[in-house]
């Protein structure tokens, strides 16, 4: 019996206060999301591929270069809660899919390689949220509160804690201290997870830090973390983006 496809959804949200409609930004020609939809796109069979706007602007710019599509509501508060809406209604079509993995839409360049390996661990039926994190490469990244830490513990590579704050506060024997990982903004969830539950839950500790992970740790959803090697990451910033068409033009990716 095949196993049932991995549903990838891109949560698109038009306004960004660090950096304004950075989805359609350009990079070398084409709007930042064309480039992760493109990227997504490469993890090849087995995955289908769904942007979740929140306006009709982005709606016209993903029929610019053939995404599917689907308009969300404006009222989400995180993109986990856009992905659910997608799954719902996509379930209410009568598909199906063996999990889910949220990629966030100012990733350019994530790595197909990931997004196998991802849903490789979700065609396993096992019942974790599973992320991804690399390596901290400098002291700035540390103290960066735009960077999030996540601590791993030693026995079985699921995450301890996450936080916007130097890792230095959370290390105990439990956490691999010897060297800190910045936290990749992808998650995976397999389709025995209570998903509408788990999507858009909310506690103090995840409105504190902003960290909507802290919530599904709050709610008992262990959480197993891929290390990976280091990639580009995410684009928060107009510093970023500069960065992002340089990496481009250079074809890096």
């Amino acid at each position: 019996m095949s196993k049932l496809p991995i549903l990838i959804v891109i949560p698109a949200r038009l306004h960004s206060s660090r950096l304004p409609k950075k989805m359609l930004a350009d990079i070398q020609g084409k709007p930042m999301l064309q480039w992760v939809y493109e990227a997504c796109q490469k993890a090849g069979q087995g995955f289908q591929v769904q942007i979740a706007v929140d306006c009709p602007d982005l709606m016209d710019a993903c029929a610019a270069f053939g995404a599917c599509a689907m308009l969300t509501s404006d009222a989400h508060e995180s993109g986990s809660s856009r992905c659910l809406e997608v799954w719902q209604q996509l379930q209410s079509q009568g598909l199906r899919f063996q999990g889910l993995i949220n990629v966030q839409g100012d990733e350019p360049f994530i790595e197909p390689a990931l997004l196998q390996k991802m849903g490789a661990f979700l065609q396993t039926e096992a019942q974790d949220i599973v992320t991804a994190a690399i390596p901290i490469s400098n002291s700035e990244e540390i103290e960066d509160p735009n960077c999030v830490k996540v601590g791993i513990s030693k026995l079985d590579n699921k995450a301890t804690c996450f936080s916007r704050q130097n890792p230095e506060s959370f290390k105990s024997n439990q956490v691999q201290t010897d060297v800190f990982f910045k936290h990749l903004g992808i998650y995976g969830f397999p389709a025995n997870l209570p998903l509408e539950k788990v999507l858009g839950a909310s506690t103090p500790n995840s409105r504190r830090e902003r960290l909507e992970q802290l919530a599904w740790m709050d709610l008992g959803f262990p959480i197993r973390v891929l290390t990976v090697a280091p990639t580009f990451g995410g684009v928060d910033s107009a510093d970023d983006l500069e960065r992002a068409r340089a990496y481009a033009a250079r074809g890096r990716f």
